[in-house]
């Protein structure tokens, strides 16, 4: 009916946006059978709603202003960004006097997260305890404090998020981790991108610490850097043309970064790579359209997702110049593309590329390609089943000595030991049917079967791509979803077979364990590889 409504009022005038009501629920609906009983309804008085003004601050209608589709969709999404809401919905009512009343749906989740943190897959081991409070006092702060021990390696974490620091738009972050490795402390306090129409946004970031990077060679640490980093950032831009379709926004900013590699543990014929001092200018032209679709039943479950079908496009320019300060003057270009395809009812095809180098005026370093793409077509067996097909390929030429492609259990190919394959050209392939068996079971967690295949490899400098150097493995398992948390975790359990033996352990079986799914939508062999 609201398409036709908006026709007609066109004949008056557009229309304005009238009463707003916000209706919350907390984490279980004690209105329905099954939930209105211990320990659900013991869960709901230990637990904060969130606050009525949190709701509203998200909004980008009020009443009075004129309506807009577009910036109704972009005000659910903006709701659904946070992990304090199970789901977000606004429903549009038209009323006679040609106005629109809103009425905003939410559900909270169960923020506070007192859990293990786990990690298992050929020979490695990871965990931990995390103590997390995503929406403190139902005012949508963030508290983090954490602790790991991933192989040995301690890490303790603590951190706070405000993202609307007084009821304001502006945002402010502040962590810090320290480790048997290290520390890293990062902040961010500005006014963040949150539409299209956004006319301004603005930030200040700063990056520091000193950490040992582990140097990989067939899944064995052959090296030890020691890298102190700094990197600080200013930052200010705003919309070139914008719509609450599609907009071009310019950031304008300037970075200081410094890396310095001070010692190291190596093999033989491993040196240290280069310090890296950049002072530099830059400039970012971003192209996006909003052309969203919503679906579950994807990457988590019930809860719905986001996916963007339209054009995404970045591209920067920074010039690190010695007159500056830095070491050398050279050009740091960094280009960004994404687009989405809907093939029909529940069936998605996401695509993307990235491409990053160094210019020295002679010749590109540290230079970087990748490519990716992603299919997604639920109801593939039977209504409740995904199939998820994953490919990516990535390449690096005359990277630094601390940047690596790698490949391994904990990058794709679940089969084999972390970090074995390292090159600087690879390919990876990934299939996933996942069986959304049992939903929301005892109103809490919802569990999904999974078989999967993998074949990826990394090929060393010099050599080329060769399909019969593939490494494949193959397994079922079983997906967990908690679907009152505000963490939302993906617990994967994987039982895999590495039909090629080099790499893996003597038996070929590995068992796996970890939060989230086995292989990222992109970039699986990059996390290793600097790209500034």
């Amino acid at each position: 009916m609201l398409p036709v409504f908006l026709a007609h009022a066109e004949e008056s005038g557009p229309p304005k946006v009238g009463r707003i009501e916000i209706q919350r629920l907390d984490v279980f609906d004690t209105s329905k059978p099954g939930e209105d009983r211990p320990p659900y309804t013991l869960v709901n008085k230990l637990h904060f709603v969130t606050r009525d003004s949190v709701i509203r601050r998200e909004l980008l209608l009020e009443p009075g202003d004129t309506f807009d589709h577009y910036l109704l969709e972009n005000s659910e999404r903006n709701l659904r960004s946070y992990r304090f809401l199970k789901d977000a919905d606004i429903e549009a009512k038209p009323q006679l006097d040609t106005t629109v009343d809103l009425t905003v749906k939410v559900q909270d989740t169960w923020t506070t997260d007192i859990a293990p943190t786990i990690g298992v897959g050929a020979g490695e081991r990871k965990f931990g305890l995390l103590s997390r409070e995503h929406n403190f006092l139902g005012r949508g702060k963030t508290l983090i404090i954490n602790y790991i021990d991933n192989s040995g390696v301690t890490a303790r974490e603590i951190g706070y998020k405000d993202p609307r620091i007084l009821g304001s738009r502006f945002a402010l972050k502040v962590n810090h981790n320290d480790s048997s490795r290290g520390y890293d402390t990062d902040g961010f306090i500005g006014l963040p991108v949150y539409s299209l129409v956004t006319p301004l946004s603005l930030g200040i970031k700063g990056r520091h610490g000193s950490a040992f990077k582990p140097i990989y060679s067939r899944g064995d640490e052959t090296a030890r850097i020691k890298e102190n980093f700094q990197k600080y950032e200013m930052m200010i831009g705003h919309p070139l043309t914008a719509s609450s379709r599609r907009a071009v926004r310019a950031t304008y900013g300037y970075a200081a970064v410094d890396n310095r590699f001070v010692s190291s543990i190596t093999a033989a014929g491993f040196g240290l790579p280069e310090n890296r001092k950049f002072r530099m200018p830059s400039i970012t032209v971003n192209y996006q359209e909003s052309d969203y679709v919503k679906e579950n039943l994807v990457n988590r479950f019930e809860r719905v997702e986001d996916f963007n079908l339209g054009w995404e496009a970045g591209l920067r320019l920074a010039y690190s110049a010695e007159a500056f300060g830095s070491a050398q003057d050279e050009i740091l270009p960094r280009f960004e593309l994404s687009k989405g395809i809907g093939l029909g009812a529940g069936r998605l095809f996401l695509a993307g590329a990235q491409a990053y180098f160094i210019y020295d005026g002679s010749k590109a370093r540290q230079v970087v390609q990748a490519i990716c793409a992603n299919y997604y077509h639920k109801r593939f067996f039977y209504p409740k089943n995904t199939l998820v097909l994953h490919a990516e390929s990535s390449t690096g030429m005359r990277l630094a000595s601390d940047s690596q492609l790698l490949m391994g259990g904990n990058s794709g190919l679940r089969g084999y030991r972390f970090n074995y394959f390292g090159g600087n050209k690879s390919l990876l392939f990934n299939a996933e049917t996942r069986f959304y068996w049992l939903e929301d079971w005892l109103y809490v967690v919802s569990v999904a079967p999974v078989a999967f295949w993998d074949a990826g490899y990394v090929w060393p400098e010099g050599k080329k791509r060769r399909l019969g150097d593939f490494k494949h493995d193959a397994g079922f398992g079983l997906r967990l979803g908690f679907t009152r948390s505000a963490s939302a975790p993906v617990v994967r359990l994987d039982l895999s077979y590495a039909l090629n033996k080099e790499g893996t352990v003597k038996s070929g079986w590995v068992f796996s364990a970890g939060i989230n799914h086995a292989f990222d939508p992109s970039g699986n062999s990059l996390h290793r590889v600097d790209r500034e």
